[in-house]
C-alpha cells in the first residue's frame, strides 16, 4: 500500500508494515483499509500469503484461495508475497540452526511466513508486525512511539528450569531500523529451550534480552481480563455490536483484544480455537463490519 509524500514527513516515517495471512480475504481487505485510514500516507505494506491449496480450517475450508488473497492485496496497493510451501518442509533454508526442522504446526508455519517477508523489506526502515486480525482503529502514529524506545513488543513467556523466558509476539511488533543502535537480523523461528518449545519468535528470547534498555513492552487489555463498557467506553460506536456480542460468546468477558488503546485484536481470526463455525462466522461479520464503519 504505498501513497506518496514529501519532503521531512517521507523521510521520518516510511513505514513498512508486514502481515502473514492463512485465510480470510475479507479480513485483510479490512485490515488494508483501516491500515489506509489510520497509518501515516507513505506506508507500505506487504502480505504474506500462507494459505493452503486444501481445505483446511484455517482457510474456512475452502480450496486455494491465494487468488482472492492476492486480488485483495493488490486492491488494497500492497505488495502481494506467496509463500512457497516447500520452505515449510526445507525449514533449514531460512533458519540453518533450527531444532523443529520438520514440524507443521501453525506456530511454525507463522514463524516461515514472518521470516520469508522480513527478507523483502527494506531492512534499514522502521518496521511495525500485525497479526492477520489485529487491526488499527485509530490514527497511528509509530514516531510517538519510536521517539521513545526504537523496539516495541507484546511479551510472551514460557517457565523453563523455574525462570521465565521472555519473547517478542509477532502480532504486534514495532522496530525502527533507522535507529543507530537496534540490533541486527532478527530470527522469529519456534526455538526449543532445554526441552520447552516455544512458540513463534521463541529464537527471539536472546535478540530480545541483547536489546536491553532499547525494548519496551506494549500494553493492552488481554483477552478474558476486560469488558469494553467498562475498560474502554469509548471505543467508537461502530464497534459496539461487535464487542457486545463478542463479550456474550465469552462468559461476559472480551474474547478480543485492545493494545496501546488504538490496535483491536479480533483473536482467532482462523478459527484456531474451534469455536462453532456459526458463532465464528457472525462474530467475524461484525468485527469486519464495524471496522469498515470506523
Amino acid at each position: 500500500m504505498t501513497k506518496l509524500a514529501s519532503g521531512k514527513d517521507a523521510k521520518l516515517m516510511n513505514l513498512q508494515v508486514l502481515i502473514a495471512v492463512a485465510g480470510s480475504p475479507s479480513l485483510l481487505d479490512a485490515q488494508l483499509r483501516a491500515i489506509s485510514r489510520c497509518f501515516p500516507a507513505n506506508t507500505e505494506v506487504f502480505v504474506v500469503d500462507d494459505s493452503r491449496a486444501r481445505r483446511h480450517s484455517s482457510n474456512d475450508f475452502q480450496k486455494r484461495l491465494s487468488q482472492q488473497i492476492k486480488e485483495v492485496a493488490h486492491r488494497g496497493h500492497a505488495t502481494y508475497l506467496r509463500m512457497p510451501q516447500h520452505l515449510h518442509l526445507l525449514r533449514r533454508k531460512q533458519f540453518p540452526k533450527t531444532q523443529r526442522p520438520l514440524s507443521r504446526s501453525a506456530s511454525v508455519r507463522t514463524a516461515d511466513s514472518v521470516q520469508y517477508g522480513l527478507g523483502h523489506v527494506d531492512q534499514s526502515r522502521p518496521i511495525i508486525m500485525l497479526d492477520s486480525d489485529m487491526l488499527p482503529i485509530s490514527t497511528f502514529d509509530p514516531m510517538t512511539y519510536f521517539q521513545d524506545a526504537p523496539v516495541w513488543y507484546l511479551p510472551q513467556a514460557r517457565t523453563v528450569n523455574g525462570a521465565d523466558v521472555v519473547y517478542p509476539w509477532p502480532g504486534i511488533f514495532f522496530k525502527n531500523e533507522m535507529h543507530p543502535d537496534v540490533i541486527g537480523r532478527m530470527n522469529w523461528d519456534c526455538d526449543i529451550v532445554d526441552g520447552v518449545a516455544l512458540d513463534t519468535g521463541g529464537a527471539m528470547h536472546t535478540w530480545l534480552k541483547q536489546s536491553g534498555s532499547m525494548a519496551r513492552e506494549i500494553v493492552g487489555l488481554h483477552s478474558g481480563r476486560w469488558k469494553w463498557r467498562v475498560d474502554a467506553p469509548d471505543l467508537p460506536r461502530a464497534l459496539h455490536e461487535f464487542l457486545d456480542f463478542d463479550a456474550e460468546t465469552n462468559n461476559g468477558t472480551q474474547f478480543c483484544e485492545l493494545f496501546l488503546g488504538s490496535f483491536l485484536h479480533m483473536r482467532a481470526g482462523s478459527n484456531w480455537n474451534g469455536q462453532a463455525t456459526s458463532i465464528y462466522e457472525l462474530r467475524r461479520s461484525l468485527f469486519i463490519q464495524g471496522i469498515n464503519q470506523l
